[in-house]
């Protein structure tokens, strides 16, 4: 669990990071999308066939990487080349858990 939480938030969470900066440049948003489509690559392999991080279990992992993932939508990067990653993010974004927290957001 440690060892994927820490994925999630070093090649993924750490390499959003420049995203936010409003004075990034165009070129380096670019790469930046590139180096989060390869950390994707990657989280599929760690995924594989199993319906969560944790294997049939939802955890705190599955709940971190469900945000951090999301941010791809943010920057108008689709889900296309990651299906196992899409239908993971499918799968959590209609737990009624997700729901009810992205509702008092007002995520949804």
């Amino acid at each position: 669990m440690l060892e994927t939480l820490n994925f999630i938030t070093t090649e993924i969470h750490r390499t959003f990071s420049p995203m936010w900066s409003p004075n990034i440049a165009e070129a380096h948003k670019r790469e930046v999308l590139e180096n989060v489509g390869r950390a994707f690559t990657r989280f599929e392999s760690m995924l594989g066939d199993r319906d969560y991080l944790g294997g049939e279990y939802f955890t705190v992992a599955d709940a971190y990487a469900f945000v951090a993932t999301g941010w791809a939508e943010l920057f108008d990067m689709k889900f296309d080349g990651w299906p196992v990653l899409a239908a993971y993010r499918a799968r959590i974004g209609a737990r009624p858990g997700t729901q009810t927290a992205l509702r008092e957001q007002g995520l949804l």
